[in-house]
């Protein structure tokens, strides 16, 4: 992903302003993230219906942003496959509903399963002693900000084991799906997701890393995903669950 070049400053401006690092380029990556954020979480929630925007200078405005952050973030979306961006024909809003949801959580599993396989034999012991510790406790008891701190282990936990993973194509990859899963996780939490169901999950995965079994490991976090998964759809799309 190309990064924004850092603005020429004279020596003078950069002692009156501070750090370059706290300049331009880090608030105009984090707007676009922003943006692409409040796009994927309107359209999982069906807030945003498949069809054609034409009009990007409009939905700039209403975002309250330029239409330069906007058609960076229509790229990221329509790399991931959410929209289409057609040449004089404005974005396409794709379909979203159970079945594209299965499918980036089924391809969410397989690169976090081959993460998992891998990193059986790199992980450190005291980190995955660490996280095993950390889900123990949460499961034992509650607190007020229990669900923040449950979300905040689950990223520690697939973080983790993908950073050891030793591929650093396979690591970018699985975080690319980060942005995904994270607005998914955000339309989830308004509908009260169990999130004490994925710590046993997380423990059996840990077991198995603990115990140098690569295959259970990586069969364990494959069907932890995929548990998600019907989860997520169940609560998204209540309809579909009646149905069947």
């Amino acid at each position: 992903m190309p990064t924004v070049p850092p603005p020429i400053l004279n020596p003078s401006a950069i002692e009156r302003s501070g750090p370059v690092a706290t300049l331009g380029p880090v608030r105009q990556r984090a707007l676009r993230e922003s943006v692409f954020e409040v796009l994927l979480l309107a359209i999982v929630r069906g807030e945003m219906r498949p069809g054609i925007w034409s009009n990007h200078k409009l939905l700039a405005e209403q975002l309250h942003v330029s239409v330069t952050p906007l058609r960076e973030a229509l790229q990221e979306l329509a790399a991931c496959g959410i929209i289409e961006n057609h040449y004089n024909r404005g974005t396409i809003v794709r379909p979203f509903g159970p079945a594209q949801l299965f499918e980036i959580f089924q391809v969410r599993a397989i690169l976090e399963a081959e993460a998992t396989r891998l990193a059986c034999q790199q992980m450190d012991r005291a980190a995955l002693l660490e996280l095993q510790s950390q889900a123990n406790d949460l499961i034992s008891k509650e607190s007020p900000d229990w669900t923040s701190l449950v979300v905040a282990s689950d990223d520690d936990f697939h973080t983790s084991i993908a950073s050891s993973c030793g591929n650093l194509r396979l690591k970018e990859e699985i975080f690319r799906y980060r942005s995904l899963l994270t607005s998914i996780r955000r339309a989830v939490a308004d509908h009260h997701y169990p999130f004490d169901l994925a710590l046993p999950e997380h423990l059996a995965v840990i077991e198995a890393l603990l115990n140098h079994q690569r295959d259970e490991a990586a069969q364990a976090m494959h069907r932890h995903i995929l548990s998600s998964a019907k989860i997520c759809s169940d609560l998204l799309f209540p309809e579909i669950k009646e149905k069947n």
